[in-house]
């Protein structure tokens, strides 16, 4: 994301984080542009489509992000199984 950030926690407004936090109140921030490893503690991440998301858990964000991928994979298996899919 690319330009001025507003913290979701003391609304400070930044254009650069010297390190994954803000220079305001020093909440982990994490984008989507960051490079691996994300903090294994809790964030704030940034969506376009919903705004400022809180993750309190990142393994249990992977997991569930996991079992919806499994989920969609099944059901298309299935819509390819019953000749659904053209």
């Amino acid at each position: 994301m690319n330009g001025k950030l507003i913290c979701p926690k003391c609304k400070w407004d930044f254009y650069f984080r010297k390190k994954l936090c803000c220079p305001g109140c020093g909440v982990r921030i994490v984008l989507i542009s960051d490079k691996w490893p994300f903090p294994e503690k809790d964030f704030y991440t940034y969506d376009k489509r919903v705004g400022w998301r809180y993750v309190a858990d990142i393994m249990e964000e992977m997991r569930d992000a996991m079992a919806l991928l499994d989920s969609m994979h099944e059901r298309a298996l299935l819509k390819m199984e019953t000749g659904k899919v053209q």
